[in-house]
This record gives structure tokens, sequence and C-alpha cells, in this order.
């Protein structure tokens, strides 16, 4: 994910298209551009070092996940539990974080999300939520539900904000989503040349129009 992510933003830097970058493995950036203009914080640093600031984050995200469920469902628990579930996240975490996955980000975001939720935030859950569309099948109960919550000014907060990004990006790259449609078509399946298979790779499908598409 990282290295996707980092080129994506670096092309977006250079004013250069997103959807012509691959990463490791001839893994395409085949997301909405907000998610590699987010990914400009890492960019504008060398890769070495934004690779390390994005581990970082990450742990630090994973932290606070944890710290969130516990404090909201087990209020009374005390430091040394919270020791303990940490010391269980770090060898689960190690092979995640070398490879540079964006699982703990994510999920970092649909948790403030719903922290934003909780204290009745909608302008936060609106700029947020945009985000989570990078992954947009893994969050489709969570966003009817979210909504359902929150109500129609969170809901037309992030149809504005996502709205505005649309626009600027088609005014910046005015062919950017015949791009990412085309990257969606032929890009084939992503597990290729690796240790495993997923199930739309067994079925002879593409992953990427069970998933992004």
């Amino acid at each position: 994910d990282f290295d996707v992510f980092y080129n994506a933003a670096s092309a977006s830097l250079a004013g250069k298209s997103m959807y012509i970058i691959v990463g490791k493995h001839n893994l395409p950036f085949w997301y909405p551009p907000w998610t590699g203009w987010l990914f400009i914080l890492f960019a504008i640093f060398p890769k070495n070092v934004g690779l390390f600031l994005y581990q970082g984050i990450s742990l630090l995200g994973a932290i606070f996940i944890v710290y969130f469920l516990v404090i909201h469902h087990q209020p009374t628990f005390k430091q040394k539990h919270f020791l303990i579930i940490y010391a269980l996240l770090v060898p689960l975490s190690l092979q995640l974080i070398s490879v540079g996955q964006m699982d703990y980000i994510f999920l970092l975001l649909i948790m403030l999300i719903i922290w934003g939720a909780e204290k009745k935030n909608d302008i936060l859950v609106g700029l947020l939520y945009p985000f989570l569309l990078t992954k947009p099948h893994l969050v489709i109960p969570f966003s009817l539900y979210l909504f359902y919550r929150t109500g129609r000014k969170a809901l037309t907060i992030s149809v504005l904000f996502t709205t505005c990004m649309l626009i600027t990006a088609t005014l910046l790259y005015p062919n950017w989503y015949k791009e990412m449609f085309n990257q969606l078509l032929h890009s084939g399946i992503r597990t290729d040349g690796l240790a495993f298979m997923t199930l739309p790779g067994m079925l002879g499908r593409q992953e990427n129009w069970i998933g992004t598409g």
C-alpha cells in the first residue's frame, strides 16, 4: 500500500497523472484522487523517511484504536491491562507494518468518524468520510448505519466535500476518471506472482471490480 500511495502522491506533487503509477508486484493506483493527496504528507519526504513516518502513525493509530474501544466498553481497565493488549498487538502488527499496509490508518479514520459521530460533530464526520471511499466495499453496512445515526447534516457535508474534491481533481486532471476506470478494467488479478490466492482470483475474476469497482 505505501509504495503505491507514495508514488501516486509524488506524481501528484510533480503535476503528473497518478493513474500510471504501479507499486511492487505491479499493483496500480486505482483509487479516488484525494486518496493520493492524503499521502502527500509522506511524499514531501524521501521514501525511507516517509515510510518511517507512515509506520509510526500506523502504530500510534493502533494504540488510539485500542484505547478508544477499551475506554468506551470497559472504562475500569487499568494501565497494566492496556500493556497486555499492546504486547499482544506488537507481533500481530510487525508483518502488517513491514510491508506497508494501510489497515491501521484506514481503521483509524473509521474510529475518528465514530468518535465524531458520538460527539455529534457532523463537520468532522462529513470531512473524513470521503476518504473511506478508498475501500467502499468494506464500509457499506457501516456507512448506512453511520448516516442513520448522524442524520442529514453529516451526509450533506460529506457529499459537498466529495463534490468539491471531484471538481478540483477534474480541473487539475481533466481525464483522471477515464484513467482510473482504465486501471480498473485492465489491471487484472492483483495477486499474480504472489504466494496466495483470493476468492475473486479463484473464480477467475478481477479483484479490482469485486473491490474498488
